[in-house]
């Protein structure tokens, strides 16, 4: 029989600043919450290519995909109009790199309120 329990879902949003080191950090706590919490999560980022070339699985022409429990979505950055779902439990923005104001509108807008 399945269970009914609804798992957390955390969104990390990452912004490319200088080559690597934003998409490995980002990308390592990401797999971090998936494998070893059990917590969805979906990284979104703004430069798939980078974070390609050190997750191997990661196909950069690919604008969503799954890879090692992490649903990994192409973001536009906080200028971009993409649709995000706000239905997130927790929210990271990664080193400030800053969110859509139609998505921290949307958060404040929930029933139970994003952290």
């Amino acid at each position: 029989m399945r269970s009914s329990v609804r798992l957390p879902r955390w969104d990390i949003f990452c912004a490319v600043v200088d080559n690597y080191g934003d998409a490995g950090v980002a990308w390592r706590l990401a797999r971090e919450l998936a494998l070893e919490h059990g917590v969805a999560v979906r990284l979104y980022c703004d430069r798939l290519r980078t974070l390609a070339g050190i997750v191997p699985g990661i196909d950069a022409s690919r604008d969503v995909q799954s890879e090692q429990g992490v649903d990994v979505r192409a973001w536009g950055g906080a200028s971009g109009m993409d649709a995000i779902d706000a239905g997130a439990d927790v929210v990271i923005d990664m080193f400030g790199c800053g969110l859509q104001k139609s998505l921290s509108l949307a958060m404040s807008k929930r029933p139970q309120q994003t952290v």
